[in-house]
């Protein structure tokens, strides 16, 4: 499926996810069949998984402001619309990227790291002096 840009959408076997909204306060909705269904608020930068089954996406964690806004990447599960925080506990306002099923990639400080997609572990660096990670020529 792919990345999803804001106001871009991802298809496929009657599945879609579309990202709404202003910045920190966006909503990602699911939409199955004719339904729509807000999957979460106070997220942003959804990127699909490659086998079609979770959402990867930065959620609003804290801060009023725009200056004060604070970021922590999570991983939605489309079987169950229940998410979960990633194991990466700095500010993360970055896209997330999927490397596999596993695994999520992101930047911090010019650096991309990669982190289990299922919160569990801790983060290690990937590749150094990179920004906004993107997965090319996924074989499988």
């Amino acid at each position: 499926m792919g990345r999803l840009g804001r106001d871009r959408t991802a298809a496929e076997e009657n599945k879609a996810v579309k990202q709404t909204g202003p910045a920190g306060r966006g909503r990602i909705l699911g939409f199955v069949a004719l339904s729509v269904v807000c999957l979460t608020v106070a997220g942003g930068y959804a990127s699909v998984s490659p086998d079609g089954k979770r959402i990867a996406f930065k959620q609003r964690v804290s801060g009023g402001g725009v200056l004060d806004v604070k970021w922590r990447l999570s991983v939605l599960s489309l079987d169950s619309l229940a998410d979960h925080p990633l194991a990466e506990t700095r500010n993360v306002d970055d896209q997330a990227e999927w490397l596999d099923d596993a695994t999520v990639l992101y930047s911090v400080e010019s650096d991309i790291y990669a982190v289990a997609a299922d919160g569990s572990g801790a983060p290690r660096l990937f590749t150094r002096r990179a920004d906004s990670p993107a997965v090319v020529g996924r074989s499988g």
